[in-house]
């Protein structure tokens, strides 16, 4: 049961770590999730290198990280049918994101 355990935590790991592959062009600021998946509400802000996702089995850290590219291919990795990604019992579910874009903040 995650409902005492928060599912995610954003963390900078410190130390001389760094990204072997990024793209300094496009960069995600911010994630909100209504009922996607097993998230009725999430708002996450990134740090702007490294963070990482914490919590038990089956609270949806996968789903997190499906959720950005949904943001970023218009399609779920995981799911075929959009249908498969509405949180139990809803009609619909939203994705919001923030991505640094050259400097500039886009809302997709």
């Amino acid at each position: 049961s995650c409902e005492n355990t928060p599912p995610i935590a954003n963390r900078q790991i410190a130390g001389s770590l760094k990204p072997r592959f990024t793209d300094p062009t496009r960069v995600p600021s911010k994630i909100e999730l209504y009922n996607f998946k097993n998230h009725p509400e999430v708002n996450l802000t990134f740090e702007h290198k490294i963070n990482c996702f914490l919590g038990k089995n089956g609270c949806g850290k996968t789903n997190l990280l499906d959720a950005i590219y949904y943001l970023s291919f218009t399609k779920s990795a995981i799911n075929p049918f959009d249908t498969q990604n509405i949180y139990w019992g809803q009609t619909g579910f939203m994705i919001k994101g923030s991505f640094q874009t050259h400097g500039q903040a886009r809302e997709v």
